[in-house]
């Protein structure tokens, strides 16, 4: 009796050893006991594919590329695309699954050996998430395409296209209001359009045009020296500053609208006077201009003289050839 017994138990413990371990767990080879499991990590799980043992006994960790459908409800998982790779940088989940790609701004070091998940720095590379931005010549740094502004850096990459920002690889030119639009400097014109303004898809190279009118400044015209701006004859400048004019009337111009004022409106103050009164021998025409000189001289006699003796042309003038908007810089990065 006590021999069936004893082979029994050894049957039983013979049948208990040989069953597996629960998923996340193996033999401990170091304990005599058949039973005694330690946690396995990186061990998976037979049930639930794309998982594994993570360090820590009891806490399973998905896959690389993989996330949990719901964490708290199953082991189930998904593949995810843009998930970080973790143990290659800069390579991310694809969008096949199973599949891995450089992250924005990276391509492979060989294009024929993408197993090896080896990516390098590309200057210049769009961002698949955010238009108008491309990888700048700092590794992990990204510039905005001419035209454009950032937004709020510290918290995107999403840019704006924004008015009066220059173009760095083409002097002389300006985003304009509208998007996609150039606007040439003061004193240029397009070479592709003969204009102040280049639509989307226009060349961007300039040309100094001559003799045009300053937009801002109606007494300075285009000089033949490109970047010179001529002043008109009545005008001199005070200013040496080449992007900051300062002009006035010349005091011969002055002077000579002073006294050309003054004697106009003296002669037709006296003309006035002079006929005052009609006489009975004048001719119908010559009352008629005694008539006229008599309503001029009541509306001159009074604001005539009182204004002969100002200096119109004693005002300054100020131009920034370069104004405000002209000098807000180039775009950056981030």
């Amino acid at each position: 009796m006590r021999a069936k017994l004893a082979g029994a138990i050894v049957i039983a413990l013979l049948v208990l050893s040989s069953c597996s371990p629960s998923p996340g767990y193996k033999r401990d080879e170091h304990s005599w006991w058949p039973f005694a499991n330690v946690w396995n990590p990186g061990a998976t799980d037979p049930q639930h594919p794309h998982i594994h043992a993570a360090s820590q006994e009891g806490i399973w960790s998905p896959d690389a590329g993989y996330l949990f459908v719901d964490k708290d409800k199953s082991k189930d998982v998904q593949w995810t695309p843009g998930l970080p790779h973790p143990d290659n940088q800069h390579v991310i989940s694809a969008a096949e699954e199973g599949k891995w790609a450089p992250a924005p701004g990276y391509d492979w070091v060989n294009p024929n050996d993408i197993a090896s998940l080896n990516v390098r720095w590309v200057v210049g590379k769009e961002h698949p998430d955010f238009p108008h931005i491309l990888s700048a010549p700092t590794e992990g740094y990204w510039s905005a395409d001419p035209g454009y502004d950032w937004v709020d850096p510290a918290k995107s990459l999403s840019v704006a296209w924004k008015p009066y920002l220059a173009y760095a690889n083409h002097p002389h030119i300006f985003s304009y209001d509208k998007e996609g639009y150039w606007l040439a400097m003061p004193g240029y014109k397009f070479y592709d359009t003969g204009l102040e303004i280049a639509p989307p898809g226009a060349g961007l190279d300039v040309t100094w045009n001559v003799g045009v009118t300053h937009p801002s400044c109606e007494w300075l015209t285009a000089a033949p020296e490109e970047g010179i701006w001529h002043l008109d004859d009545n005008f001199v400048f005070t200013s040496t500053d080449p992007s900051h004019l300062v002009f006035h009337r010349t005091e011969e111009s002055a002077q000579n609208r002073k006294y050309s004022r003054i004697a106009f409106d003296v002669f037709v103050w006296l003309v006035g006077s002079a006929v005052g009164q009609s006489s009975d021998n004048d001719s119908s025409t010559t009352s008629a201009l005694k008539y006229g000189a008599r309503a001029i001289g009541d509306h001159a006699a009074v604001d005539g003289l009182t204004t002969a003796f100002s200096d119109p042309g004693a005002e300054e003038h100020v131009c920034d050839i370069h104004s405000t908007q002209w000098t807000r810089g180039f775009t950056g990065s981030v």
